[in-house]
């Protein structure tokens, strides 16, 4: 078995005979946070081994040489002799006393309370650090199958504009909404469900085109668009828009969309979504389809 460097140190200053008292009081007063440590306990044994030798005091070492004459079972030899060694060992570790608790016997290193209470403390602090799948200020959107799967992002549950705002999703599949009025065209049936966060689904219960006026002046005809009345937050799929040859730019906190030169649409990043400001377009949104018309506006684009 092997012993701590500290309980090594306590055990040899134990061993020590009552004429090294003074040092063994000394050390423990001394030693740094009331830590011992092998070499520390060494060195001063060393020191006053030599100091004892120039006074012409007995060592330790001398004090425990056997004569020659006397090697062997002497008669006089006390039986009581490693009794006493082991009684003083035990008084001496009774007279430590332990800063954390104030007991005596042991110090605050072996302390077993304090082992305690700090384990409960650690525990205490990981079950507060932990949070509700609930209260997770994260955004995904993914489809298998016929389903879609959304986790909201509460960050964005408070913004409070007069405009609509629409998330830019690289994840989402579908462009989708929970306001039915945003519909410049729409088609009820039963399209699917939504899986949410919290493990609950909702229905999409319609879908057709939204149409959107960006804040570059550009007219976004978004096709498609799954109708989800418990859904928080308006998705817009950045994958959608790269199929239909735009280029979506993720840069420095901003979003921009883009076909050759010109900039269709901006966004910025809020908490750790990419948003977008529009105004929801009146009349109709298929204009913009007859490319062949001598009064296309190259400014309404269709997705």
């Amino acid at each position: 078995m092997k012993l701590e460097d500290e309980l090594q140190a306590l055990l040899l200053l134990s061993s020590l005979p009552d004429s090294w008292d003074t040092l063994v009081v000394s050390l423990s007063n001394s030693a740094p946070d009331g830590k011992m440590t092998m070499e520390m306990v060494k060195a001063s044994l060393l020191n006053e081994e030599a100091r004892r030798k120039e006074s012409g005091y007995p060592s330790q070492a001398e004090a425990n040489v056997i004569p020659e004459s006397s090697r062997g079972r002497s008669k006089s030899r006390n039986p009581h002799y490693r009794d006493k060694s082991r009684g003083r060992s035990k008084s001496r570790k009774r007279d430590f006393i332990c800063h954390y608790c104030q007991k005596p016997g042991h110090i605050e290193r072996f302390c077993r309370k304090k082992k305690r209470d700090m384990s409960r403390e650690r525990k205490h602090k990981n079950e507060n650090s932990e949070q509700k799948p609930e209260e997770k200020n994260t955004t995904a959107l993914a489809s298998s199958d016929d389903d879609l799967f959304v986790i909201g992002d509460h960050g964005l549950l408070n913004v409070a504009c007069d405009d609509c705002t629409w998330v830019i999703d690289s994840g989402a599949s579908y462009h989708i909404t929970s306001h039915r009025e945003y519909f410049s065209s729409y088609t009820s049936g039963d399209f699917g469900h939504v899986r949410m966060g919290n493990d609950g689904s909702s229905k999409i219960i319609g879908m057709d085109d939204v149409c959107l006026e960006t804040s570059t002046g550009c007219r976004l005809v978004l096709r498609d668009v799954r109708h989800v009345p418990d859904i928080r937050l308006s998705l817009i799929s950045a994958g959608l828009l790269d199929d239909e040859g735009y280029a979506n730019k993720f840069c420095d906190g901003r979003w921009k969309l883009s076909r050759g030169s010109l900039i269709m649409a901006q966004g910025k990043k809020q908490n750790s979504l990419y948003v977008m400001q529009a105004r929801v377009c009146s009349g109709d949104a298929n204009v913009a389809d007859d490319v062949s018309d001598s009064h296309f506006d190259a400014r309404k684009v269709v997705f």
